[in-house]
């Protein structure tokens, strides 16, 4: 949200701010000026964060500073600005390229609500005359190849929202709307529709389109943040923006330091991610208060803003004022551990049969980085430090895996998150080597356990018998009829001389698995005779 109290300067309402505001303030007194007039700035001042080089980076008159918040460009010696023909202005590029319907009309014209293109999910508001100096000639938009007045849509695209709230009473109507009514205009859309994602609200104190009243800007200005800070919907996911949209006596005045023409710009936000009674002497620009609202329509996560989130030149379609604020986009004033550490895991694989292989990502936000990572698979084997790592699951069961983060603050912060591993088994292979040893009237199997349990152990094997090849079946009786789990058995009450085929099975809490070779012996009367 951008508050634009237009039209008086940093010395004008802070004066010797070291005195009202902040020791180690920059600001000189000047006379006459308005410093009574204004407490409520000043108590805004000291409980947020305040800047006391902020420019606005265009001379007097003051119109062409508002339209830049649209544009993102300036032509302020015109008080034209030149329309970014390529990409539109700063709300079509916040509200992902929804076009002006009535470009090259002026504000007073009825306007076509509902037309024109965009499908951005974001909402916005602009609340205030900002069309006020139109008969003036100055101070609204004009497109420099047909010097025709550009206006915004009363209503954006696919929406039936007012977007504009007292607009144009002054350049239509003559009349001149008060900052009290520009100020409960915008709070009855808020609580009407809810706060939107952009709000751009004026409270033009020295245009003629208002009532000229600076204590009763303060007392609205105050009002709004007030509400928004103190409304647990809002508080932590909001960013306001209060500045002084203008400048005074020129490049001489008491004023101008370092050929910025300094206004006072106070940046309101949740402690968890703007610093708190703090002063900044960081000389931000209008495009840099642009950059940071483009990082937050863009990167903000619910209740928290990422000032590390980055902000590439892709991102959108942006002007090079806009580019050059990128790398410090009011990064001064955010706290830089605002977001909290935190971790997400995903496992590609999270359930199946064994081996079961699964890769597992840790996705880190917040803290500060760079992070460090740790895999704990659950199943006693050997960890990783990996972001991303693959692990195989031999055995089946149910296995928690942790997967930790730790940054980089000091005293770093760490975050475990779990996934939940189910590796379910399987029947086990073919026992193997199964060899029958003829005795007298006996036959002694000996075999060996599969390559592979299928993840569960093996828990009994059974053995099969016939007297030809493939006719073999299960024994349940004698000394081969529940041979458990051993490897070896003694078939026993056999005749001599006859032939005897046989085949084993392995059993695990799954099922049997398939059956091994066949091997076959015939008993001959003598005590471990030949097989």
């Amino acid at each position: 949200m951008i508050i634009v109290r237009d039209g008086h300067t940093f010395d004008d309402y802070l004066g010797d701010c070291a005195m009202t505001v902040h020791a180690g303030c920059k600001g000189k007194v000047m006379s006459p000026n308005h410093l009574s007039s204004v407490p409520d700035l000043h108590k805004l001042a000291k409980t947020y964060a305040f800047d006391d080089s902020y420019s606005t980076g265009t001379q007097p008159p003051s119109g062409p500073n508002h339209w830049w918040l649209f544009s993102g460009q300036s032509a302020s010696n015109s008080q034209r600005q030149s329309y970014p023909s390529a990409h539109g202005t700063v709300f079509d590029r916040f509200l992902h390229g929804d076009t002006v319907p009535a470009q090259g009309t002026n504000a007073c014209s009825t306007q076509t609500t509902n037309s024109g293109s965009g499908g951005s999910p974001y909402t916005f508001v602009v609340s205030g005359d900002i069309y006020s100096m139109l008969n003036a000639g100055s101070g609204y938009w004009k497109n420099p190849t047909d010097a025709r007045a550009e206006v915004l849509p009363i209503d954006r695209p696919g929406t039936t929202i007012p977007e504009e709230l007292n607009y144009n009473q002054y350049a239509c109507q003559g009349r001149r709307v008060a900052d009290s009514q520009v100020a409960s205009g915008f709070l009855s859309f808020v609580k009407t529709y809810g706060l939107p994602a952009y709000s751009y609200v004026g409270l033009f104190n020295d245009h003629p389109g208002s009532a000229q009243n600076i204590p009763e800007n303060d007392v609205e200005t105050y009002d709004i943040v007030n509400s928004i800070m103190q409304n647990a919907k809002y508080k932590n996911n909001t960013l306001i923006i209060v500045t002084e949209d203008d400048t005074q006596n020129g490049s001489s005045g008491p004023d101008h330091v370092s050929n910025t023409y300094r206004v006072p710009l106070v940046v309101i936000g949740s402690a968890t991610y703007v610093k708190q009674h703090y002063l900044s002497h960081v000389a931000y620009t209008t495009s840099n208060v642009l950059a940071a609202m483009e990082r937050v329509m863009n990167n903000v996560k619910p209740g928290i803003l990422n000032p590390n989130g980055a902000l590439g030149l892709s991102t959108f379609p942006m002007t090079s004022a806009d580019k050059s604020a990128l790398g410090d986009p009011l990064e001064d004033f955010w706290v830089r551990r605002a977001m909290s550490l935190s971790v997400r895991a995903s496992a590609s694989t999270p359930t199946g049969l064994v081996p079961l292989t699964s890769t597992f990502v840790a996705t880190a936000t917040g803290g500060v980085a760079p992070y460090t990572y740790l895999w704990n698979f659950g199943d006693g084997s050997v960890t990783s430090s990996a972001r991303s790592a693959s692990h195989t699951y031999t055995r089946a069961g149910t296995y928690v895996v942790s997967l930790a983060v730790r940054d980089s603050a000091g005293p770093a912060n760490s975050v475990t998150k779990t996934v939940t591993i189910t590796a379910r088994g399987t029947v086990p292979g073919a026992p193997t080597y199964v060899i029958g040893t003829a005795g007298d009237a006996s036959v002694t199997l000996t075999w060996r356990a599969p390559s592979s349990d299928g993840g569960e152990a093996v828990n009994a094997y059974e053995v099969f018998r016939g007297k030809s090849s493939g006719t073999e079946t299960r024994l349940t009786s004698g000394g081969c009829g529940n041979p458990g789990a051993e490897l070896t058995c003694t078939d026993t009450g056999l005749a001599n001389g006859t032939t005897y085929y046989y085949y084993v099975v392995a059993a695990n809490p799954i099922g049997t698995g398939p059956h091994s070779n066949e091997d076959s012996a015939t008993p001959n009367g003598t005590a471990g005779g030949a097989g």
